[in-house]
């Protein structure tokens, strides 16, 4: 039942977290707070609880504010062009665990959920692209295909 539980939660990873700010979808999706709980409860999350809790994600550059969120096969590229701006996300937290058991499986990124936390970036002035994300080897990663949300045939949130 956990294998099945994480199977299911693997599709709203973003760089090591869970987004919490539309909790309403997850649940509609079958990811619950209590599912949530369960996962913290055999070790591979953590802050499921923990009402205030929040990631932040530093720029990747030095002129511009840039970010990279990774789900699985597909990409959130994130900037602003105040290089001192810093996203932050009301977000839990895959334990050490839970990242690597994620490297175990191969995951589809959800669509409609990728949106929404997409737009809600927007909504806090960055600009926000969605596209196609894979390791080109060990070390280095390619970014493809990067287009503005709700620009390539996926429902409109």
């Amino acid at each position: 039942e956990e294998a099945q539980q994480f199977t299911a939660l693997a599709p709203f990873v973003v760089d090591g977290v869970i987004w919490r700010g539309r909790e309403d979808y997850l649940d509609g999706v079958g990811v619950s707070y209590g599912m949530l709980l369960s996962m913290q409860d055999i070790g591979l999350l953590s802050g499921v609880e923990v009402t205030g809790l929040r990631r932040t994600w530093p720029s990747t550059e030095t002129r511009e504010y840039r970010a990279y969120l990774v789900c699985n096969e597909r990409v959130l590229w994130v900037r602003h062009p105040d290089p001192k701006h810093t996203l932050e996300l009301h977000a839990c937290l895959l334990t050490r665990v839970g990242r690597e058991l994620l490297t175990l499986g191969s995951f589809t990124a959800d669509p409609k959920y990728l949106q929404y936390l997409g737009r809600a970036i927007e909504a806090e002035g960055y600009e926000v692209r969605l596209g196609d994300f894979r390791m080109a080897d060990k070390e280095a990663a390619r970014v493809s295909n990067l287009q503005p949300l709700d620009s390539q045939g996926e429902e409109k949130v």
